[in-house]
């Protein structure tokens, strides 16, 4: 009798805790679908073209799903400012994620990051008119050596003229992957230098062999191009190995992943296929006779490397024959352009320091005349203060009109009291 009573309590208790996981089960799916987005939305981009897409995700997915690549150096991590869109209607109130990164008065004007706004319902926004020309393109590996003990020249081949400009970049997808450093080819540059394994040593030193980079899941990362644009088909990019930090106190690399785009391009090998979207950027310098500075950092410049671009170099740049930097420009540039053309420049960079050096004599006199003068006129007023006033002897207090004391005295060096008053 109390084992068939025990035996009924339990199975009441089991059934009873069912019905109670059913019903919040019923009770989260209810509420999941009322509060929750779904179905799909208007997106009405520039008040032109309307798409018609799934709620849920991102406006920067959600745009590149439809093929409107809005560009996101950081990958989506709301970091690099990059995917700025303004949101006219139905994008809800900015994030904290984003107020940081604009004004009072952009915000008001709608001011978003595309990466940070979910899609929930009907949207207006603007991007800019050149997005519209960015398209995503599959490319196959044409070389990868190194040029450098942690650089990479990194080429690839696409099917058809990019048409970028100078100081533009793309960007490449890195895949859920896991890269071991003991694979990659560090392979020197053939046509740079002698022996194929000059940089072994180094990674040796470094001991680098060990490391591994693990990438979860699908990311992207820009790069800026090093190539020539009118090479058409044919991207390069200069690419540094982001090793982790150095840790002093054991000697050797802390616990980090490494970095995972730079690591990818490491170990890709010719015949591989990647993908790329561009072009992208804003970088572009615009046409002028006015001397220009520039300033590159990490693995090269960008620069443009049109009209008049050898005029702007530096004279031992002009004298080297390989310009691998991120410059618009490369092997084989300079011979592009006639011996007339590098003379001419050069003979203008003559000029130009000739009028730099002119003008920098003719601000030093103007400056020399000017101290002169100063000094001039100081030493009439310290003789005009020296003949009268209230500052005693002379030899005592100067006779600088007293309360200069010494300072501007014209007679002997005395001693001075509380705010140079002769004593």
């Amino acid at each position: 009798m109390l084992a068939t009573s025990t035996g009924g309590t339990i199975l009441i208790t089991v059934v009873a805790f069912l019905i109670l996981l059913m019903v919040l089960v019923a009770l989260l799916l209810f509420t999941k679908e009322k509060l929750s987005p779904s179905g799909p939305v208007t997106i009405t981009i520039n008040g032109e073209k309307k798409i018609e897409v799934g709620s849920g995700s991102s406006l920067l997915s959600t745009l590149g799903n439809e093929k409107v690549f809005l560009p996101s150096a950081c990958g989506g991590g709301g970091t690099c400012i990059q995917c700025e869109c303004h949101v006219l209607s139905g994008g809800g109130e900015a994030l904290p994620t984003e107020t940081p990164h604009f004004s009072k008065r952009e915000l008001n004007a709608g001011a978003r990051l595309a990466c940070q706004v979910k899609v929930k319902q009907d949207m207006e926004i603007t991007i800019p008119e050149e997005v519209f020309g960015i398209k995503k393109w599959p490319a196959k590996v044409v070389r990868n050596y190194n040029v450098a003990s942690f650089i990479k020249e990194f080429v690839v081949e696409i099917q058809e003229d990019m048409g970028y400009k100078a100081g533009g970049y793309i960007q490449i997808e890195i895949p859920a992957c896991e890269i071991n450093y003991k694979d990659i080819d560090i392979t020197a540059h053939p046509e740079e230098h002698e022996t194929p394994d000059k940089f072994q040593d180094e990674w040796d030193k470094f001991n680098l062999w060990p490391l591994t980079m693990k990438n979860p899941e699908m990311v992207e990362r820009a790069y800026s191009m090093a190539s020539f644009p009118a090479e058409g088909k044919e991207i390069m990019l200069n690419v540094r190995i982001a090793t982790p930090p150095w840790d002093r106190a054991k000697n050797g690399w802390m616990a980090v992943n490494p970095g995972v785009a730079s690591s990818y391009i490491f170990s890709l090998k010719k015949g591989d296929d990647v993908t790329i979207s561009g072009p992208y950027g804003e970088f572009f310098i615009n046409e002028s006779d006015s001397e220009m500075l520039y300033v590159g950092g990490g693995a090269g410049k960008s620069w443009e490397e049109e009209v008049g671009m050898p005029a702007r170099l530096k004279l031992e740049d002009i004298r080297s024959q390989r310009l691998t930097e991120a410059m618009g420009a490369k092997a084989g540039y300079l011979e592009r352009r006639s011996a007339s053309d590098v003379t001419g420049n050069l003979e203008l960079m003559r000029q130009q320091q000739k009028q730099r050096m002119f003008d920098y004599e003719r601000q030093q006199n103007l400056a020399d005349r000017n101290r002169a003068n100063r000094e001039e006129s100081r030493q009439r007023l310290q003789d005009r203060m020296g003949s009268g006033g209230y500052g005693g002897r002379s030899s005592d207090g100067g006779g600088a009109g007293s309360i200069y004391g010494s300072s501007y005295g014209g007679g002997q060096t005395g001693t001075t009291g509380p705010y140079g008053i002769g004593t």
